[in-house]
């Protein structure tokens, strides 16, 4: 069973975005997907109108290229974007 990672509220949503995904095996979360929400272009590519929580070398507005099972397959352009992934924990070490 695959497991997918969405969003609902991207921060470049708008009426013609179109729903894409990216496969994480190669991230090493096998069965995964997330979704990403893109801008078609009038070149056949999407622009990326997401900050893509899972997926790495990809950030908000970088150009992309879709497999024909709506997939990423290729990068074809990058934005002057950066994703910064930071995991906070709880302090473990602490007593109360």
């Amino acid at each position: 069973m695959t497991k997918h990672i969405v969003r609902d509220e991207p921060v470049g949503r708008a009426q013609n975005n179109y729903i894409a995904q990216a496969d994480l095996a190669p991230f090493g979360l096998d069965g995964q997907v997330e979704q990403l929400w893109l801008k078609p272009l009038n070149d056949g590519t999407f622009s990326i109108a997401c900050i893509p929580f899972q997926t790495y070398g990809l950030a908000l507005g970088d150009r992309v290229r879709l497999s024909a099972n709506d997939q990423v397959s290729e990068v074809v352009g990058r934005s002057s974007h950066r994703v910064l992934r930071m995991l906070l924990m709880p302090d473990q070490t602490r007593s109360s």
